[in-house]
C-alpha cells in the first residue's frame, strides 16, 4: 500500500518558527522561502532540493513521485522473487 500524495505542506520558517500551508505546484518546488512574519529569506540547508523537503511536513511532489515508483518497483520485484521460488 502507498501513501497519499500529499500536495499540501506546511512549511516553517527556521528564523522565527512561523508556520505557513502553502499547496505544491506539481512542476515547481520554491527553492527560497520568504518568510511572511520575518521577511527572511532562507534557502534550504542539509543537499535538500527546495522549501518543502528542507522546512515543510511534506516533501516535494517530485520526491513523493520518485518513493512511489521505487515501492512500486520494489513491489514487483518482490512478487518476481516468489514467482521464481
Amino acid at each position: 500500500m502507498y501513501d497519499v500524495v500529499r500536495v499540501e505542506c506546511e512549511v516553517t520558517c527556521p528564523e522565527c518558527g512561523n508556520r505557513e500551508w502553502v499547496t505544491m505546484e506539481p512542476d515547481h518546488s520554491p527553492y527560497v522561502l520568504v518568510c511572511d512574519q520575518c521577511l527572511n529569506t532562507t534557502a534550504p540547508t542539509n543537499g535538500e532540493c527546495c522549501m518543502f523537503c528542507a522546512y515543510g511536513t511534506s516533501q516535494c511532489l517530485p520526491r513523493q513521485k520518485a518513493i512511489r515508483v521505487l515501492q512500486e518497483q520494489s513491489e514487483q520485484l518482490e512478487i518476481s522473487i516468489q514467482a521464481a521460488a
